[in-house]
């Protein structure tokens, strides 16, 4: 077996045994493994892929598929639902259930590991979190990431089932999605040496009754951190108390705070944002190091910092994460700020279109306008509406009107039903509402000029993407 993942440590009786499956006609006896797959079409599937049935009904069903999955290169498949007399053509561990046993052999794989777990969950920026403190991490020793902003705990499980076993850093995102969604099932799992908490806010408020509860839930990550472990969380934060109570009543013995106060252990001094990035002077073990991004705005400044505080509780060199951390870059749509050809000139796009929630959505308007306070050019906004607050849907998107009042656009155009409340209250030259997407892109693109600095930000969904492919034509 040539994995070096958990499936290349366990042989197959071993691996029945762990997820209290059988093996049907029996346990193969030559099989060479490199990883678990959910059970995609075959055309998807590679040569060494352990299927996984479906966990839920109504998706895609591989026990259909069986000869194209051995014609596929596949070595197995993991079923909880078997037809009696199944000729399946290739080795089917039958299981109970299909979420258990994953979450099973997931918990082996994390008792294999070699290295240092850490888990970041957040209101927002977890996915940039992430993604920097992986890059920063990977010169320093062999990383493992969880990829994109998959955070469920299946998506989890996957990934640590497939992660090598010696790895020195284990790096996972824990989302926290609607209620019930586990994040102390995830803390179980993960049993992480550091936790890292970016920052809360109401996103994905529905079915919270107060942003304290979602403060209860992201706190659960902490819930199974080793004893020597670390928890770091955001000084600035009006719930830092809470966190702290919470985070004694878990059993947490030591905590590292982030942020701008002044009793901060990893202290933000001020931040200079421009067309290049951001820079700051952050106090670390009352040393300053001078640290540049090429992002925008203190918000990912704060991301910074807690990434020097992970180091830092790592033993890691600090000099050298500051050095990587001027090269890091975020995903797309998460706040670039790039020329784009237009008509007979080119726009300036502030892109953070993937996703919004109050917080985030605060955080980049306040980068823009201190980009734009540099410039002289026509603001515009396109504002997508801000999904999954629930209750404090309007509430929110009117705050949001009112900000957005404070920054001199000559133009806001909204999309979504959340924002119909926010016309009104709008004290801007031209407004434009939009209830659906339908011809949006072709709307604004007829009412911008050459030389407009251009703010698009909205919820995933609102496909503020398909407006700046438009505008890129």
């Amino acid at each position: 077996m040539a994995a070096h993942n958990i499936l290349g440590h366990l042989d197959p009786l071993e691996i029945a045994a762990t997820v209290a499956g059988t093996w049907l006609p029996g346990a193969p006896t030559d099989v060479s493994w490199q990883r678990i797959v959910k059970g995609y079409p075959p055309r998807q599937a590679s040569v060494g892929d352990f299927v996984i049935g479906p966990t839920s009904d109504g998706v895609y069903d591989p026990i259909d598929h069986l000869s194209q999955y051995a014609a596929a290169g596949c070595t197995a498949l993991m079923l909880d639902k078997v037809p009696d007399g199944l000729e399946a053509g290739l080795p089917v561990l039958k299981v109970k259930r299909i979420r258990l046993a994953l979450f099973q052999l997931a918990g082996r794989a994390r008792s294999e590991v070699a290295g240092k777990v850490m888990a970041i969950t957040g209101s927002s920026g977890k996915t940039t979190m992430k993604d920097m403190l992986a890059f920063v991490l990977s010169a320093q020793g062999a990383t493992v990431a969880s990829p994109g902003t998959v955070n469920s705990l299946m998506a989890i499980c996957y990934q640590m089932i497939n992660a090598p076993l010696n790895a020195d850093h284990y790096v996972f995102e824990s989302g926290l999605g609607a209620t019930g969604s586990g994040i102390a099932l995830h803390s179980s799992l993960l049993k992480p040496h550091v936790a890292v908490i970016t920052t809360v806010h109401p996103a994905h408020a529905e079915g919270y009754p107060t942003v304290a509860d979602i403060v209860r839930s992201k706190m659960d990550i902490c819930k199974h951190l080793q004893p020597e472990g670390s928890l770091l969380i955001d000084r600035d934060t009006e719930h830092y108390p809470l966190m702290v109570q919470l985070a004694a009543e878990h059993g947490v013995n030591h905590i590292m705070t982030f942020g701008t106060h002044p009793d901060s252990d990893v202290r933000i001094g001020e931040v200079a944002i421009a067309e290049h990035g951001t820079s700051a002077a952050i106090s670390i073990d009352g040393v300053e190091k001078n640290i540049r991004l090429g992002m925008h705005g203190e918000h990912w400044m704060k991301l910074a910092a807690a990434v020097l505080g992970s180091c830092r509780v790592m033993g890691l060199d600090l000099d050298q994460a500051v050095r990587d951390l001027r090269n890091f870059q975020t995903l797309s749509g998460r706040g670039r700020i790039y020329p784009l050809p237009f008509k007979d000139g080119e726009l300036l796009i502030f892109d953070s279109h993937y996703n919004a929630n109050p917080g985030s959505m605060r955080a980049d308007l306040n980068a823009y306008a201190a980009v734009a306070a540099q410039r002289n050019q026509r603001r515009i906004a396109v504002i997508g509406e801000m999904r999954e607050l629930g209750e404090l849907s309007a509430e929110a998107h009117q705050e949001l009107a009112t900000h957005l009042n404070t920054l001199n656009f000559s133009h806001v155009f909204l999309l979504g039903e959340a924002t119909r409340v926010m016309p009104d209250l709008l004290q801007v030259p031209t407004s434009c509402f939009f209830e659906t997407d339908t011809l949006v892109p072709e709307a604004i693109a007829s009412q911008l000029q050459a030389g407009d600095f251009v703010f698009i930000k909205g919820s995933h969904s609102n496909r503020l993407d398909l407006v700046i492919k438009h505008l890129s034509k």
